[in-house]
């Protein structure tokens, strides 16, 4: 099951990514947000590297290439 939410719940997160480049528009979206849940995302990850918990370093992994790609949407297009 942590397999499956593993890759559900980041994919939940495209059509937002697909709008930013889409419309060429972040007006809508906070970059101080998206980098506090990018920050929040990267501790998650290190503790699932140091406990060597393999769906969270999946979902993780999944999760920070989606808010790169927001991130960097709202830099170029804010």
């Amino acid at each position: 099951m942590m397999w499956i939410a593993g890759l559900v719940g980041p994919l939940s997160a495209l059509p937002q990514v697909y709008t930013v480049y889409v419309d060429k528009s972040a007006e809508n979206l906070s970059l101080l947000s998206w980098g506090l849940f990018m920050g929040l995302c990267v501790i998650y990850f290190l503790y699932a590297l140091v406990h060597k918990i393999k769906p969270l370093i999946f979902a993780n992994v999944l999760w920070i290439t989606i808010y790169g790609f927001l991130i960097a949407g709202i830099v170029m297009y804010a």
